[in-house]
């Protein structure tokens, strides 16, 4: 039995991923089947995650290419 799309298009927005292969991936995963809890929380990202070092540190002491 086909399954509509739509429950794969509201996980796929909700992961904000509106691509054709995400959906089919949702589709053939069979995780449509799955309700969708809405959008997935950005508070992790929001201002204080950061790397473990700064970005000057990554190349500070590295030689020059040639």
């Amino acid at each position: 039995m086909a399954r509509a799309p739509e429950a794969a298009c509201t996980w796929a927005l909700a992961h904000d991923s509106p691509h054709y292969r995400t959906v089919k991936t949702i589709l053939v995963g069979g995780h449509d089947l799955i309700p969708a809890t809405g959008v997935i929380s950005l508070e992790p990202y929001a201002g204080r995650a950061r790397f473990a070092r700064g970005t000057a540190s990554l190349f500070a002491d590295e030689p020059p290419i040639h």
